[in-house]
Parts: structure tokens; C-alpha cells; sequence
């Protein structure tokens, strides 16, 4: 595991949510923040930058107000982070760190919100200060993310909505084969946007932590491809999903040449 400090951030009203006892051993001790409290602005404003560096120049800036009414209040935030110390000057002023700061500065970041049945959870963000500052931290640190999240959540069944040509999609296939919800969502600002559903199984966390794989060995083989940059082609893969044809992402895309086609299985109908 990394040496980099673990932090949470989570109103008083959701801890019952959480289980820190269910981190990997040999963590640094959690840092825990309230987005409630005044003493803890300056930190969740460095981690809804980090978040809309990410995601705002794909299009999906989001606003100060959603980012809490719809991230921070109602769910968890989780990542990993260094003291400014630690922090060479070029990524502070990547992440635009107000030179009288002095805390934890936040690398990784993964949020979820709580969804129907118990155990389950919707993946809000995961990203990592690379995307937008190669070389801030190690590549591994965001898969080591997502799985001490899963973990400190007791995840049993996980959501996600994530685009099809998504650097983070290799770390949720390696939980397991994505049933497809959606493959082609015109209600999200980016239609090419796949919804999946995938079960955590109780190794899955501790598959994260300990393999680079992207694929699980009782991952079916693909029978299927996709071109996830052609509208026409989700579509069709959307229409086989609302007819009830069970389809799942067993793998990350695969680029060809000038195409970058997704991996899927097709299964029977109605399953």
C-alpha cells in the first residue's frame, strides 16, 4: 500500500455508514473532515477542485451547490492525500493551493453515494490528480482508492456511470463482469455514457489491492464488440439492453488501429 495519508469526508449524520476498521492494514491514520464545519472549508474546497479539474474540461463542470446538495451531503468522500510539505510546488499550483495552507492536500478521490437495497452504492467520482498533473502520485494509488473505498463502505453491489473511453473503466472490470444498465444515456450530458451494475465479491477489494489484472478469471469471453465512438453502434447495444438481453463489459476497450471497441458478452434474454 501507499505511504500517502487516508482522509474522509462525511457528515456526522452518515459515519454510521462507514467502517474504518475494514482499511487495509498499514495505512497512516485516517484524517476525518466534516464538509459542515467551518475548520474543514479549506480541505473540501481543494477536493471539489480536484474534481472539477478532472471532470470540467470533459464538460462536466459541476457547481459548488451540486457538488455539496448532490456529493458531499448525501454520501462519502474518500481518498488518499499528502501533508503540502510533501507536495512538490508544481502540483500545488496544479491544484491552485493557497500559498498560506498548510494541510493535507488531496491526491485521489473517490465519492458514493448510498442507493437501494442496503449495500448498495453509487460511484459519484474517481479520479486522481494525474489526470490533470502526470506524475503527481503513483498510477497505482487509484486503483488502491477505489478498493479501500469499496472496503471502507462494505460495498455489495456497486453502480457506476462512467464513459466508454474512461482511463478508470480497467479498475471496475477488474471487479467483475459490468452488467450493462445503459450503454447509451441521452439523459446524461454526454450520451455515450455507459451505467453498469457490477457484485462485489467478498475477494474483490483484496483482488484490487494485490493484481494489476483488468480482467477476473471468471470474467465471461467476449462474443461481442462495440465501436464506442460510433452513436449508432451504442444505440443498438442500447436496444438489445431495453429488450431485455442481458449484456456485460467483460474487459476494457481495445483500440484498433483508429478504433476503440468495447468488450462485451451478450447473454440470453431476460436474464
Amino acid at each position: 500500500m501507499s505511504k500517502e495519508i487516508p482522509f474522509l469526508v462525511v457528515p456526522k449524520r452518515n459515519r454510521l455508514a462507514v467502517f474504518p476498521e475494514r482499511l487495509p492494514q498499514g495505512l497512516a491514520p485516517l484524517k476525518m473532515y466534516d464538509p459542515q464545519l467551518l475548520q474543514d472549508a479549506e480541505f473540501v474546497t481543494l477536493i471539489q477542485r480536484l474534481d472539477d479539474l478532472s471532470f470540467g474540461p470533459r464538460g462536466l463542470h459541476m457547481p459548488g451547490w451540486v457538488f455539496y446538495d448532490c456529493g458531499v451531503m448525501p454520501g462519502v468522500v474518500f481518498g488518499f492525500g499528502r501533508p503540502r510539505h510533501e507536495v512538490r510546488p508544481w502540483i500545488l499550483r496544479v491544484l491552485g493551493v493557497p500559498d498560506d495552507y498548510d494541510g493535507l492536500v488531496p491526491l485521489t478521490l473517490f465519492i458514493a453515494i448510498a442507493m437501494l437495497p442496503p449495500r448498495s452504492w453509487l460511484v459519484y467520482t474517481l479520479t486522481s490528480l494525474n489526470e490533470v498533473a502526470p506524475g503527481a502520485t503513483s498510477e497505482r494509488l487509484i486503483r488502491d482508492t477505489l478498493a479501500s473505498g469499496l472496503g471502507l463502505l462494505n460495498v455489495e453491489t456497486l453502480y457506476g456511470t462512467i464513459q466508454w473511453r474512461s482511463r478508470s473503466l480497467p479498475h471496475y472490470t477488474a471487479l467483475g463482469p459490468l452488467d450493462v444498465i445503459s450503454a447509451w444515456t441521452p439523459a446524461h450530458d454526454i450520451p455515450s455514457t455507459l451505467t453498469f451494475q457490477v457484485k462485489i465479491p467478498p475477494s474483490g477489494t483484496s483482488r484490487l489491492l494485490h493484481s494489476s489484472h483488468e480482467i477476473t478469471s471468471d470474467a465471461p469471453a467476449p462474443n461481442g464488440l462495440v465501436n464506442v465512438d460510433d452513436p449508432a453502434d451504442l444505440q443498438k447495444l442500447q436496444s438489445a439492453v431495453e429488450k431485455g438481453k442481458r449484456i456485460q463489459v467483460v474487459a476494457p476497450p481495445q483500440t484498433v488501429g483508429r478504433y476503440t471497441l468495447g468488450m462485451v458478452h451478450a447473454g440470453d434474454l431476460n436474464r
